[in-house]
Parts: structure tokens; sequence; C-alpha cells
């Protein structure tokens, strides 16, 4: 819910009003609000629509796909933006392509796939059809990977090269009464081990960090009692 007043507040960095859409359409503007208000959108009202996430439209049967496809069905315009456009189900694509009015999804479903042997609810891509259906979706879709696609650049994008240091780090044996510590072999025992190694572990990193020149970031995060870790690096 918190992504309305990121994105109004992004808008104010590109030198764009955004409102958050809460009772009614009153001036030509650019509104926001989630997709649990769609029930009281006019769509009528709007000139174009952009659907951030546009991955809710994945569930061919869900009740939300068919909504957002039938209330913006008129909309002249629209854009649908999603960093997973077919994670999984390349038919997901055909939900994407219903919603812009590029192709129904039954006729998509008839010219490229084909029933996935006894599986008919399932479809896969035919053979010969491949590449034929990329080049489809290359006409109305488009993915960038970095800001120059669009002519940005891509200072602050592009990260460092990432250092693996691989380190082994010898605990103390326990008193339990075995010639060895437990042995982790299941999730429970992993990260009761995690916990109880979290001290050597930080003091091993805090080294490490402490010999390296130049600049550092370190992630703090939280442990599963949600207290703050301490800083490894000091001020």
């Amino acid at each position: 819910l918190a992504v309305v007043g990121q994105t109004i507040l992004e808008g104010v960095k590109f030198g764009y009003e955004v409102t958050e859409l809460d009772e009614e359409v009153k001036d030509e503007k650019i509104y926001i609000t989630n997709y649990d208000n769609i029930g009281n959108v006019e769509a009528h009202r709007f000139a174009g629509v952009v659907l951030d996430e546009s991955s809710i439209l994945k569930n061919f049967d869900g009740e939300m796909k068919k909504t957002i496809i039938d209330l913006f069905s008129k909309t002249k315009y629209k854009l649908a933006c999603t960093a997973t456009p077919s994670p999984n189900d390349v038919m997901e694509l055909c939900n994407h392509a219903e919603f812009l009015d590029v192709m129904g999804r039954n006729e998509m479903l008839s010219m490229y796939f084909v029933h996935d042997g006894g599986e008919t609810t399932k479809w896969r891509l035919k053979g010969h059809c491949e590449h034929l259906f990329w080049d489809f979706v290359s006409e109305w879709a488009v993915m960038l990977n970095k800001p120059s696609d669009i002519g940005y650049p891509d200072t602050g994008y592009l990260l460092p090269r990432i250092n693996m240091i691989e380190e082994y780090i010898e605990t103390k044996k326990r008193d339990n009464m075995m010639l060895f510590n437990d042995v982790a072999v299941n999730a429970t025992g992993y990260n009761a081990e995690l916990r109880m190694t979290m001290e050597e572990r930080m003091n091993r990193v805090s080294e490490i960090v402490r010999g390296i020149d130049g600049n550092v970031i370190v992630w703090i995060k939280q442990d599963a009692e949600g207290d703050m870790l301490r800083r490894l690096i000091p001020e």
C-alpha cells in the first residue's frame, strides 16, 4: 500500500503531479490508486491507464484479471509494466496482449500453442511457432535492462564487480556429550547453527572489512527477534 505514496514522490522528481484517487475524478490529472480500489474507478473518465506490477494479469481465470481487461477495454492508451512478465508461464504474455488489445487470448492460443499432452489446462508453444511467437511479442512489447536502453545514463545503476571471499570459520567444541558438534541436516538445525555461530561469523566479517582499503558497503539486517545487528565497521 505504501507504493502509492512512493510513486507520488517519484512523480515530483520528474516534474509530474500525481494525485491519489480517493473518491471521484475531478480534474484532468494523473491519478493513482491500488488494485483493491478498482471498483471505484470510472474507466470512461480516463484517456489512458498504466498497470504497475501487471503480473496481476497472470491468472487466466482470475476475477481481477477479467475485471481489469473488461473495465479498460475501451481505453485508448494502455501500458503494462512488470519485472516478471513470464517467470514460469509464457501464456502470461497472452493475457498482456489481450489487455493491450493486440490479440485475444484464445486466438493466440490457437495460433501459437498446443495442449501439453494429457493436461488440457496446460499449453506449450508449438515447436515450429516459437520464433514466430517471439517475433509477434516483439511487435508490441519491449524489455528494458538498464536506463541507457531509453537514453538515460547508467551512473549509479551498474553495480561494481562482486568480490566473493570464501571463509571457513572454526568454532569451539560445544559441551553436547558427543565427539563432534551437532551436524545441521535440516532447516531447523541449520538455522539453529547460524544463531549459535553468529558472533564468530560477524567477527570474521569485521576483520575482513577493516582490512579493505576504500569504501565498503555493509548490509545491516534484523535478526529473528527483530533486533538490529551491530555495525561491522567503525564510524
